[in-house]
């Protein structure tokens, strides 16, 4: 996400949690929105954040109670280094609120271009000359952030399920104080046998007991309990499983795949994700069915649809139109300058005052509000497609 995404999120008042943008998840949707959903749904303040993320040897260096008097300026830094990169990477989602304005969802270039201001009021501060301040700042898992959409589409099942299910910021931190860290990053649960196969349906007390589940049984002594940071990391992994679920089953989400039957590439309809005794392979990216206590592929070379739903086939054709696919930023710039200049953008104006001109029409109209550098990007990229008829 370039610079700034300014968008106001919608809530669910009986809920008061944040909900997509574009789409609202509500509970006739669906499975799994219960007390874990609300809570990443919700957002982490800043505070919350690291120490949810953090690599748990820094994090014990420092005082989470004094993190605004910099008590271990060293460690914070590098903690705060490694919170901005999740974001930066596409890892972590920001919002906040500026100028007393409702949730705005924040690029991550326009947040790693902050200072905390304030740990425990989770307040960030722009640097350079703007020194805007940003309240109420909260950091969302991807599939628990408020467009999930923006992250998943044209990205493969397996993909997707490696990089927001495995390699969510909080699970990849708890994953480094379990027994064998590098299993879980290949795909495998955590169980005495090779498996790649994640149900659905999977809870967080049967994954947690996998972690100490052995195929050998010493009668003479107790089943061992899963230690806390089990729990933790299997109630983690559960509960992102779940979002990219809901976010199917729901139809928020649309993905294809070809069908094990009929070597069909076709959209997968929303209530496959349903069905008892489905789940996800997590190295082939393919969505199984228990036949005879094992996983079968039913839909394999499963990826996300890049728009709303519709058609396998249909896209493919759209796919070659000569309409270049742009982003949501520099589409926002694009739908404003056409608005603004229908007969082309004068020659006598400055890229300061068009600029400036663009961003008030994107705050009056409630579109994506993106920065000057943004701006300068998109005619850099795309040449001066809008000039007057005179300057061209």
């Amino acid at each position: 996400m370039d610079d700034l995404l300014f968008t106001d999120l919608p809530r669910d008042d009986s809920a008061s949690i944040l909900l997509p943008c574009e789409s609202r998840l509500t509970a006739q949707d669906g499975l799994f929105m219960g007390a874990e959903y609300q809570v990443a749904a919700a957002g982490w303040p800043l505070k919350e954040a690291l120490k949810r993320t953090a690599d748990r040897t820094v994090l014990a260096r420092i005082n989470l109670a004094t993190l605004d008097d910099r008590p271990a300026a060293e460690n914070l830094s590098q903690l705060e280094s490694a919170l901005w990169t999740h974001v930066r990477e596409g890892r972590l989602v920001a919002t906040g609120s500026i100028k007393g304005a409702s949730a705005t969802l924040l690029g991550s270039e326009y947040v790693t271009d902050c200072q905390v201001e304030n740990w425990q009021e989770s307040v960030l501060k722009r640097t350079g000359k703007s020194k805007i301040t940003i309240e109420d700042v909260r950091l969302h898992p991807i599939l628990r952030s408020p467009e999930p959409k923006r992250h998943l589409w044209g990205m493969s099942l397996a993909d997707a399920f490696r990089k927001f299910v495995l390699e969510d910021p909080e699970v990849a931190a708890l994953n480094m104080l379990q027994r064998n860290p590098s299993a879980l990053k290949s795909g495998m649960r955590p169980e005495p046998f090779i498996n790649f196969y994640w149900p659905l349906n999977l809870t967080s007390e049967e994954l947690a007991f996998d972690y100490v589940n052995s195929p050998y049984v010493d009668l003479g002594r107790p089943i061992p309990a899963p230690s806390t940071e089990q729990h933790s990391i299997a109630s983690a992994l559960v509960d992102r499983l779940r979002a990219l679920t809901c976010l199917l089953a729901s139809g928020h989400v649309t993905a294809k795949g070809t069908h094990h039957r009929s070597g069909e590439n076709i959209v997968i309809d929303a209530l496959q994700w349903k069905r008892e005794g489905m789940g996800i392979h997590a190295s082939n990216g393919d969505l199984c069915a228990e036949q005879d206590h094992k996983p079968v592929p039913i839909w394999t070379g499963i990826s996300f649809l890049d728009g709303p739903k519709g058609g396998a086939k249909k896209r493919a054709i759209l796919s070659n139109s000569t309409n270049a696919k742009i982003s949501a930023h520099f589409s926002s710039v694009r739908e404003a300058t056409r608005a603004l200049w229908a007969d082309g953008i004068p020659g006598s104006l400055t890229n300061g005052s068009r600029n400036q001109k663009i961003i008030e029409w994107q705050r009056a109209n409630a579109r994506t509000i993106v920065s000057d550098k943004t701006i300068g990007r998109y005619f850099n990229k795309y040449g001066p497609l809008h000039r007057g008829k005179a300057a061209r």
